[in-house]
């Protein structure tokens, strides 16, 4: 299974604070079988500078693999980037992306309204970096889950989109329209957005059960499937 979203690498964001909580959460994705981890810090393109970002997160990611060589897990670096203008500042973004893949892990701002002005935006994006967007925790966008032509224009431009697992069992109504969302194949990758040990623990598991009872043994291995396939797909190296 992969966990395509993770805040697992320390002292780059609001994620892990030390090398020990990192491992410990490393262990218990490896404890629910978890055989690739998407390693996503935050990138805010106005807050820190590109350079700056790439030099912390390979310190942080080197840190972290000298401790897990030995571990049954693969890492994937990548970024969970900030979806603002100041990202055109930039002549090659390809190193945000999920390695060894063209696949951006794009988080858009909560106040995002889909107009027409977000769609040439994005479409600029995609156009003039060659990325394929990947839209984080698609259940905290209202208008996403309420309202499916919107999905459906995301991804008629090819976008794709990721679900923090836990929105599984959100509430009825969010409930109700993730299912749906999963059944019409309009979510391509899960992640539990990990970011400590406490009240964003790394529980993967527990919710897969639970899509298990809701969709199917056939439906949630099914999944699992896609999402490799899309990786390998969109993998430099297939």
């Amino acid at each position: 299974m992969v966990d395509f979203h993770t805040h697992i690498l320390h002292n780059i964001d609001d994620g892990s604070k030390s090398i020990e909580e990192s491992l410990e959460m490393v262990k218990i994705l490896m404890s629910q079988n978890i055989k690739k981890v998407c390693l996503t810090p935050h990138f805010y393109p106005d807050r820190t500078s590109f350079d700056d970002f790439l030099t912390a997160r390979k310190e942080a990611y080197d840190s972290l693999k000298s401790f897990c060589d030995s571990f049954d897990i693969e890492f994937l670096l990548g970024s969970e980037t900030y979806f603002i203008d100041n990202l055109f500042n930039y002549q090659n973004i390809s190193q945000l992306c999920i390695q060894d893949t063209n696949l951006l892990l794009l988080e858009l701002p909560h106040n995002t309204s889909f107009s027409d002005i977000f769609f040439t935006r994005l479409q600029k994006l995609m156009s003039d970096y060659h990325v394929v967007p990947v839209l984080a925790h698609i259940d905290r966008y209202p208008m996403l889950t309420a309202n499916n032509d919107i999905i459906d224009e995301l991804l008629s431009t090819g976008c794709l989109t990721q679900l923090n697992i836990a929105s599984i069992k959100n509430g009825f109504f969010l409930d109700k329209k993730i299912v749906q969302l999963l059944k019409n194949k309009k979510i391509h990758f899960l992640g539990t957005d990990c970011h400590n040990l406490t009240n964003r623990k790394p529980e993967f598991s527990i919710y897969f059960e639970l899509l298990k009872k809701k969709l199917g043994n056939g439906f949630a291995e099914g999944f699992i499937n896609d999402s490799l396939v899309i990786l390998k797909k969109q993998s430099y190296k297939h």
